[in-house]
């Protein structure tokens, strides 16, 4: 996919096996629920359960940061429909796609770009390394968070995370980024320990 078409995703819905979609402002107690739905719908399909573990834990992940960012967004603006926060799981042949858009302040978008790209650098080795460490200091640059959730994303899909920026005003952009998690090549279990609580992108 694309990442020029990322910017459509949160329009119009493709003709993949949509597993799970929502649009609107997602909260910690929609989250328990979406993530109950999309373990059912797993087990119904037969999944294994290797699979349906990276799912669940890319969801925490991405649904986490969609909680932390909508609160100042949600609070402040007038939502027009295109610009709600959307979450979207499906599968395409053995590949799942996990789609998630939420809007961004503007002032923390060069450091998550920043974040992003220095980990879709990075071979699976030094992303676990880079884990371990945000682990052990809690440091991983000076705005926006340690970016625990977007290594751990990479970590568990094995691939790059696609993301694209869209303006929504002086003060606000749309934040929309894919993980693609293939089944035919799950990168091996990392038994590093991770932190009590749920982490923030």
């Amino acid at each position: 996919m694309l990442l020029d078409d990322l910017r459509n995703l949160r329009k119009t819905v493709a003709s993949e096996s949509i597993l799970f979609s929502y649009r609107g402002e997602i909260t910690q107690e929609l989250m328990v629920y979406f993530l109950r739905i999309v373990d059912k719908k797993l087990i119904g399909s037969k999944e294994s359960p290797l699979i349906r573990r990276r799912i669940l834990n890319i969801m925490i992940e991405s649904l986490q940061n969609a909680v932390k960012h909508a609160r100042d967004w949600y609070n402040e603006s007038e939502i027009e429909p295109e610009n709600e926060a959307i979450f979207l799981l499906s599968r395409r042949d053995d590949k799942y796609l996990l789609i998630n858009g939420n809007a961004v302040k503007n002032d923390v978008k060069p450091f998550i770009e920043r974040k992003i790209e220095n980990i879709n650098s990075l071979s699976s080795d030094k992303q676990r390394k880079l884990f371990r460490n945000i682990i052990k200091y809690g440091v991983y640059g000076s705005k926006g968070g340690a970016g625990l959730g977007f290594v751990d994303m990479a970590r568990k899909s094995g691939d790059l995370i696609n993301f694209d920026f869209e303006e929504i005003d002086e003060k606000y952009s749309y934040f929309t980024y894919l993980i693609t998690l293939d089944r035919n090549s799950i990168p091996e279990p990392d038994l590093t320990p991770k932190p009590n609580s749920v982490s923030t992108v």
